[in-house]
């Protein structure tokens, strides 16, 4: 086992630089937030249509598994337990999607800007 490791850490160490008979073009694509925000808005509508509402109450007694310490199901769980409205806990998933995404988003677009080679496009 121990000689395994060490092969794969020396392995990993090798930088071999590969020469490639193409060039690669990155792309970033943008979007105005009010845009991304209706989708998310939209999208989480789609699945309480869908049947999240129900799959949930299915999954109440399983409540405590990691698997479903997510947004979206741990609102819902409240919901069924009687500790909020509906309304509250879709406004709440929707409104914790937008925090998380925000804060991918603002990563994103820093390592957009120090990458010089990177073109945006607007969606």
């Amino acid at each position: 086992m121990y000689s395994y490791r060490k092969a794969l850490f020396i392995f990993l160490q090798q930088k071999k630089m590969c020469v490639r008979d193409f060039e690669t073009l990155q792309i970033g694509l943008t979007a105005d937030k009010e845009i991304v925000y209706q989708r998310i808005n939209d999208r989480v509508e789609q699945m309480l249509a869908e049947g999240l509402l129900i799959e949930t109450q299915q999954l109440l007694p399983y409540k405590h598994l990691n698997a479903l310490q997510t947004v979206g199901y741990r609102e819902l769980f409240d919901f069924w337990e009687g500790k909020h409205s509906l309304l509250f806990a879709i406004e709440e998933i929707k409104k914790k999607i937008h925090a998380v995404l925000l804060s991918v988003s603002t990563r994103g677009l820093i390592e957009m800007r120090e990458y010089n080679g990177l073109t945006t496009r607007l969606l």
